[in-house]
């Protein structure tokens, strides 16, 4: 028969044969909540745990606040909505729709809602206590993805690990930055603007607060993320607000530097609003703007800054949720030095440069239906222009002088961050064993490490990448890298077993670098 957990209350126990169910229940600071195992028995998982207010209303850009708490047990086995944004090749599927091929009916149009302050929690069903707990902020630019892309399903990570998993959506875009005078209301943490990383905080709190429930540890959190999720992490290091709340970092393919001027950022909302009231055939904005900004559908705003191709600079900083110079904090050590590491791909800009023939309907397509990526050629995916004689030549150029420069900004925050940080470990993801085209087109391009991070190579966007042919190669890839993570997050140290290559601390005296790679059936790890 198999085996399930039940949490109450915070203590962990074990479900014998005897009355056994699918269901994992427990009492978090908000509520109880049930969620379930499963079907192997090894995971048991919470989703879509709210651990803040909704942020309409009068929430709408104000710090977040805690959740209206509940008394009847609340179900929390499936996700919760994704946050309102522009549907793209990195969002997720229309409403009420799983991942795949109908994705591609929410590119360019909204979608998601603002009801979207939840997360996720996986960890083994098994009576262990006192696991490291690793939380996640996902990708997107800011402005797209969402904590159940399939890529980030915890269930692998957190058995290889042996860690509690935790996956954080966080409001994006418009809603997750934004500066008016109108909507200023006294309160210095709201009226900084940022609302995307004070979720992250919050949910730091939640975690913090309910960690030893799910059989975690509070006093030992490990806050990592990629791209944008990467920059975010950073931002949460540089945050007062955020001391005591996490005590490892993971930094996968970021970086950090001043943000926008006061200005760029007022100068942004004035054009919002005024492109706002155009739309709704105004004359000139109403008096009272803060109204008329929470009157507003989410649609509306991001359909209105789609159209007229309005970017949202950010919000600066302020000196109490940020510093106003962000550089300058990481140098002097004026935030949360923790153990960190540091992780970029070897092909970073052949996702990131734009440089593709189709549409990303097209390619999105073209991945995700077998037939197709079966008999696509680099031809069929790279500009023409950067494939004279179909040679990739030019490409491979093109895009290594692209992720070149990208490394400039990384290195400069790696450098900053190493001056106070306890310790830094940096990582180079080189891993490229697909099978053409995508071998050829993608090589080792940002985000190829998030499949490994989580063990996830099917049902996903790069799944055409994963075939029997590196089947081998990939799964030993992935074990030792997860295998670090956990080791990280236990210890502050990736080192361990798994690792036939021992991964030294990065200093400026002595930068190296762990290079993760394998071949089509063998790990292969290097140091330079």
């Amino acid at each position: 028969m198999r085996r399930s957990i039940t949490l109450i209350a915070g203590a962990l126990l074990t479900a014998g044969a005897h009355g056994a169910s699918d269901d994992a229940s427990i009492a978090t600071t908000y509520g109880p909540i049930e969620g379930k195992v499963s079907s192997d028995g090894r995971v048991a998982m919470w989703l879509g745990i709210p651990y803040a207010a909704p942020p309409v209303g009068d929430l709408r850009w104000r710090a977040p606040q805690p959740p209206k708490s509940w008394t009847d047990v609340r179900k929390a086995d499936a996700f919760g909505s994704p946050c309102a944004q522009i549907g793209t090749l990195y969002g997720p599927p229309p409403a009420g729709q799983t991942w795949g091929l109908g994705n591609v009916d929410a590119f360019g149009v909204p979608v998601g809602s603002e009801d979207c302050l939840t997360l996720n929690v996986w960890r083994p069903a098994s009576d262990a206590r006192d696991l490291p707990v690793i939380v996640f902020v996902h990708g997107g630019g800011g402005v797209a993805g969402y904590s159940a892309d399939p890529t980030y399903e915890g269930s692998r990570l957190a058995t290889a690990a042996n860690a509690v998993v935790v996956t954080v959506n966080m409001r994006l875009s418009v809603f997750a930055t934004l500066v008016h005078p109108a909507l200023a209301s006294g309160d210095a943490v709201s009226d900084s603007g940022h609302f995307g990383l004070l979720d992250v905080i919050q949910a730091l709190h939640f975690v913090h607060d309910n960690a030893a429930a799910f059989g975690g540890d509070p006093g030992n959190v490990t806050l990592a993320g990629e791209s944008a999720g990467a920059i975010m992490v950073y931002l949460t290091m540089a945050s007062p607000l955020a001391e005591g709340l996490f005590h490892k970092a993971i930094v996968m393919s970021g970086l950090f530097g001043d943000g926008p001027s006061r200005q760029k950022a007022l100068g942004f909302s004035a054009d919002l609003v005024a492109h706002l009231a155009q739309h709704d055939g105004l004359a000139s904005p109403p008096n009272d703007v803060k109204q008329y900004l929470r009157s507003k559908s989410a649609a509306d705003i991001l359909a209105t800054m789609r159209r007229d191709k309005l970017k949202n600079p950010g919000a600066p900083g302020d000196g109490g949720v940020l510093p106003a110079h962000l550089a300058e904090a990481f140098e002097q050590g004026h935030y949360n030095r923790v153990p960190t590491i540091v992780g970029t791909t070897r092909d970073e800009a052949k996702l990131l440069a734009g440089a593709f023939k189709p549409t990303d309907t097209e390619r999105f397509l073209m991945m995700q239906t077998p037939a197709r990526a079966a008999t696509a050629t680099p031809a069929d995916l790279i500009a023409p222009w950067l494939l004279p004689g179909l040679s990739s030549k030019l490409y491979d150029a093109y895009t290594g002088a692209m992720t070149w420069l990208l490394m400039l900004g990384v290195e400069s925050s790696v450098k900053k961050l190493a001056l106070h940080a306890p310790k830094v470990y940096r990582y180079r993801f080189d891993w490229d064993r697909e099978p053409e085209p995508w071998h050829t087109v993608y090589g080792a391009c940002h985000a190829i490490d998030l499949p490994f991070l989580f063990g996830n190579f099917s049902g996903i966007l790069f799944a055409p990448f994963f075939d029997e042919h590196n089947r081998g190669g990939r799964d030993a890839l992935a074990d030792a890298f997860m295998q670090s993570v956990g080791a990280f997050a236990r210890t502050g140290d990736p080192n361990g077993a798994h690792l036939p290559q021992a991964w030294p601390a990065w200093t400026t005296d002595s930068p190296q670098v762990l290079h993760f790679d394998a071949t089509e059936s063998a790990l292969n790890l290097s140091v330079h």
